[in-house]
């Protein structure tokens, strides 16, 4: 793909079905989407598929993902029709399965990540095991694009974030294998300055997607102790969720990567205020690396509420709480980080006792 290329096909590309003045309206809006990951991946197949984006399932799934992040009582109902539409389509073309083509993978993987933001988590799973089938099917013999080729990894790490909320991924992208794709959605990224390096933007999002699967599987297994859980279950789940960690934490490119940026960004004495938007998104990543440090030590305990308060895990929290203090909210320019920084101070958090809840 030349990063000369820009979504510049004409929307009287032929297609499957038509649309109306409304959907081309919201079509055009979906290309002027900010910040987010999807944003800018569409950007990308808009590039691959035409701006009119010509295989149907497709289509309605961006027009679904647009519609979603409309007014609701204007747009509810194109959302519900393009969302029934996109997987109509789908589950026309798995009878039989090898009539899926790249562009059925990219729709899934955003009906995927769209329902998995509204809180429709069956209907994620759904999509996310639909889509990881078709990808491994398609891979590598009968992929059409190098756009799947290219972001193979980051669907996956989509959809092992839906798929945490009932296992730990077995299967995850390295981080030698994401830094391509970053590559490609740092250059189609808006606006610019929410978008740093590809290399610090493959760091944090590394880190990130470790948090939510780690922050997802450790309610997930205190449900279950509530419950009471089987020992062998729960042992196997701890066990799961440990190699999940140490493998994110253990990877070979991220901790070069990680060790090299500290070198040209750490510098703990800077206050808040005085980071550039890159030293405060490395700062992130280094609460992050404490973040999944303190899951680790919370599931060392026999059940979660005895991890929480061992001398470890109270001991790591403080700690992250001291470097939330000194990093900050997010600035203008990273305010899309705010979830992950709210996630720090939620999981730091509790470990503390009601009397110490003022110090957070």
């Amino acid at each position: 793909m030349s990063h000369s290329q820009t979504p510049s096909r004409p929307l009287s590309t032929p297609l499957e079905g038509t649309m109306d003045a409304e959907d081309v309206s919201i079509l055009q809006y979906s290309y002027s989407q900010s910040v987010t990951l999807t944003a800018s991946l569409i950007r990308q197949i808009a590039v691959e598929f035409g701006l009119a984006i010509a295989p149907a399932s497709l289509r309605h799934a961006i027009l679904a993902y647009a519609a979603s992040r409309l007014p609701a009582q204007y747009f509810a109902r194109k959302f519900e029709f393009h969302k029934a539409q996109a997987r109509r389509r789908l589950i026309f073309k798995l009878q039989p399965p090898n009539h899926v083509v790249d562009a059925d993978v990219f729709a899934s993987h955003i009906l995927a990540w769209v329902a998995l933001c509204q809180n429709s988590r069956k209907e994620a799973l759904v999509h996310a095991r639909g889509c990881i089938s078709m990808m491994n099917d398609l891979l590598p013999a009968r992929v059409s694009s190098n756009l799947l080729t290219l972001f193979a990894p980051l669907i996956l790490d989509h959809m092992n974030i839906v798929l945490a909320s009932r296992d730990v991924p077995t299967t995850t992208s390295s981080f030698a294998q994401r830094v391509p794709y970053y590559r490609e959605l740092c250059r189609t990224g808006a606006p610019s300055e929410a978008w740093q390096s590809p290399l610090l933007e493959t760091t944090y999002q590394f880190v990130r997607g470790a948090i939510c699967v780690a922050a997802v599987t450790l309610k997930n297994i205190a449900i279950k102790e509530k419950h009471s859980i089987d020992i062998i279950e729960r042992l196997a789940a701890v066990k799961f969720l440990a190699q999940y960690i140490h493998s994110k934490l253990e990877d070979d490119g991220f901790q070069n990567t990680f060790t090299s940026l500290a070198q040209g960004l750490g510098n703990n004495d800077l206050q808040e205020g005085e980071r550039t938007p890159e030293q405060q998104l490395f700062e992130y990543q280094s609460i992050g690396k404490r973040s999944l440090e303190f899951v680790l030590a919370v599931i060392e305990g026999s059940t979660i509420l005895q991890g929480l308060s061992s001398p470890k895990a109270t001991t790591i929290a403080a700690t992250i709480r001291s470097q939330l203090r000194s990093a900050g909210r997010p600035g203008e320019a990273l305010r899309y980080c705010s979830d992950a920084y709210y996630c720090h101070i939620s999981l730091s958090a509790l470990v503390l006792i009601e009397e110490d809840e003022r110090n957070l």
